[in-house]
């Protein structure tokens, strides 16, 4: 886990995103002490790619089930319409209780 909940991107938001239909997730909480928030990543960014493939649920789940701890995987997102990247340690972290629609990775 990286401390990051996400959620599918809602139509009406993805209207105007650069994204291809069906690519990016919306970060709907960062947890404070997570690897996620270490790398920069805030509520409300949209995810675009991980370790340059498009991001999408069954992504950052192959993501988390076949990377390794301490691996360093660049991440693309979107922050109030401009793209950025960062890097994202795959660690262990210990998740907060989820609100309701959340998936914890």
């Amino acid at each position: 886990m990286v401390g990051m909940y996400v959620a599918p991107i809602p139509k009406a938001a993805r209207a105007g995103l650069p994204l291809k239909e069906g690519v990016g997730l919306s970060v709907s909480r960062v947890a404070q002490g997570g690897p996620a928030a270490g790398a920069g990543t805030r509520d409300g960014d949209v995810l675009a790619s991980f370790g340059g493939k498009d991001a999408s649920r069954e992504e950052l789940l192959r993501l988390l089930t076949e990377g390794k701890l301490g691996e360093k995987v660049r991440i693309e997102f979107l922050r109030q319409g401009q793209r950025q990247a960062t890097d994202l340690a795959l660690g262990v972290w210990t998740p907060p209780p989820r609100k309701e629609g959340d998936t914890d990775f």
